[in-house]
């Protein structure tokens, strides 16, 4: 089947868009955005066109009927159910959160859990990311790949106005790197050679150093083909995994995230301020649910991406890049603002094709040791920020101070591995 093929039979069944049946058939929008309109569609693809045409309509906001659990503030307690939720009959919510973009949320001077983590780790490069600003924000692949699946899942429809794609191979030659800084914009110096010929003028090293500068001074976020296709499958990973949520053995509810995400009472990427021992912080998480009929029952969702979506890696990313405290933080500042969410999820979805996605959540004592964390990073931030001291050195949280000397083990690896050395 071709794509045009597939364009009028998607104006037939009454679309006027053929991305609006590619995303009511459970995919990404963009999906067929590879493809030319005399191209042939992927096999998969068109016989899970064919299965939607025969078994009919696919799922409908109006079916989705939630059984709304009144949780308790203990959860082992819960109370009996309630009510069911019929989508289609709730009244319209009330606005949550503020709207503001990233470029805006990522300038403010408000601490956030990202500056946090890099006070936590190294105070003197918390100093040069933002406040002497001498250490230039780079977007590595990891991060963009990360961006392109918050966006792909969340709000799809924001991809052209917030990203530009170039076609650069991992090993790119001259005349890539001529077409891309001519996709970015940016001027081609040419010259005429001894032939009568005009040529670019450009070095290969020139060319680097145009699309870098542009790169850098481009509103837009500049991914690759292979980074769009990469996040398109993370994001559909993500959007078909299942959500249950399990209260004393019972199943409350089980739906797909990309069902969720239709929910009348479904907030994504809304911005919230407070203060955290009188430091003022701002949060922004992916998906806030409200899953609640006359009481309110909050839930939140945080899109991750891992190498593969297992325990163990969760475990390891996590634990590096701190999103334990990322959840104490922002159950915090949400407080702060009337919403006392009952649960943190991390959605996970894997990169490698093999890999799919699944929920996670941290354990309580995860959970409060987490909020120690937090505590201790912004008592960190504020001593470095009231004395002027920035340092590599350890920090004690007791004593409020960098360690002159520090005093230090090898890793419990290199005793395994040594073992019972008998000298």
């Amino acid at each position: 089947m071709t794509k045009q093929k597939f364009i009028d039979e998607a104006t037939r069944l009454g679309f006027k868009k053929h991305q609006d049946l590619v995303e009511k058939m459970g995919y990404n929008p963009r999906t067929l955005s590879r493809f030319k309109v005399d191209d042939n569609i992927s096999k998969k693809f068109a016989e899970a066109f064919e299965a939607y045409k025969n078994d009919a309509k696919p799922v409908q906001k109006e079916d989705l009927k939630i059984v709304a659990q009144e949780v308790a503030e203990t959860p082992q307690k819960p109370k009996e159910v309630k009510a069911v939720q019929s989508i289609e009959k709730e009244e319209k919510p009330k606005e949550i959160g503020i709207d503001i973009s990233n470029e805006e949320y990522h300038s403010s001077n408000n601490m956030g859990v990202s500056k946090l983590k890099v006070m936590i780790d190294n105070a003197k490069e918390f100093e040069a990311k933002y406040i002497t600003k001498t250490i230039e924000r780079k977007e590595t692949e990891a991060l963009i790949v990360g961006k392109l699946h918050h966006t792909f899942v969340m709000e799809a429809h924001k991809f052209d106005e917030d990203y530009l794609v170039i076609d650069m191979p991992a090993r790119p030659v001259k005349d890539d790197l001529v077409e891309a800084l001519e996709t970015l914009g940016g001027e081609v110096e040419l010259k005429e050679n001894g032939k009568n010929e005009i040529v670019v003028a450009d070095t290969v090293e020139g060319l680097k150093k145009k699309i870098e500068t542009i790169k850098t001074t481009s509103t837009k976020t500049i991914c690759t083909k292979a980074q769009v296709e990469l996040a398109t499958q993370t994001s559909q990973k993500a959007l078909n995994s299942w959500f249950e949520l399990i209260i004393a053995g019972k199943t409350i509810l089980k739906a797909q995230l990309k069902d969720l995400l239709e929910l009348d009472k479904c907030y994504v990427e809304k911005t919230f301020y407070g203060t955290i021992n009188g430091v003022n912080v701002q949060v922004r998480p992916d998906i806030l649910l409200n899953l609640g009929l006359k009481n309110d029952i909050w839930f939140v969702i945080d899109l991750k991406t891992l190498e593969v979506a297992t325990p163990a890696m969760f475990v390891k990313q996590g634990g590096t890049f701190f999103w334990d405290m990322q959840e104490q933080f922002y159950l915090d500042v949400l407080a702060q603002n009337g919403i006392n969410a009952k649960a943190f999820y991390f959605n996970c979805a894997g990169k490698k094709k093999f890999s799919g996605a699944g929920f996670y959540e941290w354990g309580i004592s995860t959970k409060d040791e987490a909020k120690k964390v937090v505590k201790a990073g912004i008592n960190k931030y504020k001593y470095c920020t009231e004395n002027n001291i920035f340092s590599e050195s350890k920090f004690d949280y007791v004593k409020m101070r960098f360690e002159a000397i520090t005093t230090l083990d090898v890793p419990v690896y290199r005793q395994y591995a040594m073992g019972d050395l008998g000298v």
